[in-house]
């Protein structure tokens, strides 16, 4: 690992406090940034030697600090995701089409948190905000999920794994033995378009078998019980050359 340096925001957080302890023993930098001052970083903190962590407004800021873009998979891929990996219709729109879909169905935002993602009886039931129409949302068929994992992606590799969701968070050895088959599956799949650090959700669907849930920034995602250093080498890779 060459990684020198960690961003993150002037705040206590499980995600801040496990990787700072981590970067303290692997004699890391860690440097919490205070709210108006993300446009300004100490000399020889370059992209190359520097990891950011937190949420998307954050990292994105640090991101252009450094000269970089944050590695995040294309607002379609869900949408285009091979259906025996998807498990249910997926279609990405805008929110001002998304009001006009009969329910029940699960939208969420692609990017950021503009309005909750949940099960909605319809599209009406949706934020009225007419500056949000264009903003593009995920919807989809509700479905049960018996079991979620998070996976920290590097070079189509898992390199940390942790149950999240719902339940008790310590999984069967068999369990967690298919989450990962099944994402080194979809990994190995030249159709699954995502970045060099990636975040990917998998879990089973109760009547459907194994499918993704979603993929996400790794540099924006929460550890759950994944290991710190192991994700720490996953971060290092989270920001792209503009």
């Amino acid at each position: 690992m060459n990684l020198k340096h960690l961003l993150v925001p002037a705040r206590e957080t499980r995600n801040i406090d496990l990787l700072s302890e981590v970067c303290f023993w692997s004699d890391i930098q860690v440097l919490r940034v205070p709210t108006g001052t993300e446009h300004s970083l100490p000399d020889g903190w370059t992209r190359t030697n520097t990891a950011v962590h937190c949420g998307p407004s954050f990292c994105r800021k640090m991101a252009a600090t450094l000269g970089a873009v944050v590695a995040e998979p294309d607002d379609d891929f869900l949408a285009v995701l091979p259906p025996e990996f998807a498990r249910r219709t997926i279609q990405l729109m805008p929110l001002g089409q998304a009001r006009t879909q009969a329910g029940p169905k699960f939208i969420k935002p692609v990017n950021d948190k503009h309005f909750r993602a949940a099960v909605y009886a319809s599209g009406a039931d949706l934020v009225a905000d007419a500056s949000l129409d264009e903003t593009q949302v995920l919807v989809s068929d509700p479905v049960v999920w018996e079991c979620e994992y998070r996976m920290f992606i590097l070079d189509a590799r898992i390199e940390a794994c942790s149950r999240y969701a719902p339940g008790d968070p310590t999984p069967s050895p068999p369990e967690q033995e298919q989450a990962r088959a099944f994402c080194e599956r979809v990994l190995a799949d030249a159709r699954v378009r995502l970045p060099r650090a990636v975040v990917l959700d998998v879990g089973h669907i109760d009547g459907a078998g194994w499918a993704v849930v979603e993929a996400n920034a790794a540099v924006m995602c929460s550890l759950y019980d994944c290991d710190p250093i192991a994700v720490l080498g996953v971060l290092e890779c989270g920001l792209m050359p503009l």
